[in-house]
């Protein structure tokens, strides 16, 4: 959520941030965060979501909101390491451009 605030706030868009967490068994939970951001690149996608010390602002020198660029990064691996599940990641630049979709292993 920290990253979708921060986006925004960068592309001077209002955010609009839709966040859903379903149990969908005993031990395992499917979490959802969507938002009006101006997306991530297809080509740093990989790097964002799946390399620690990376974080999204790979465009920027600083960071807001104390983030240090493991949040996501480190949500996917723990997510991976207790389910082995993929994480699926829709990243889309704008309203006309075609969006893509990532399975982070």
């Amino acid at each position: 959520m920290d990253n979708a605030l921060d986006a925004c706030e960068e592309a001077q868009v209002l955010p609009d941030i839709y966040i859903s967490i379903k149990k969908t068994g005993p031990e395992m939970f499917r979490i959802i965060v969507e938002d009006n951001g101006p997306g991530i690149v297809p080509k740093q996608v990989p790097f964002v979501y799946g390399k620690l010390l990376y974080g999204s602002r790979f465009h920027q020198i600083r960071q807001t909101r104390g983030q240090q660029g493991i949040g996501i990064s480190a949500a996917v691996l723990y997510a991976q390491l207790t389910s082995g599940i993929p994480t699926v990641v829709i990243s889309r630049t704008g309203a006309k451009e075609p969006a893509h979709q990532f399975e982070i292993q």
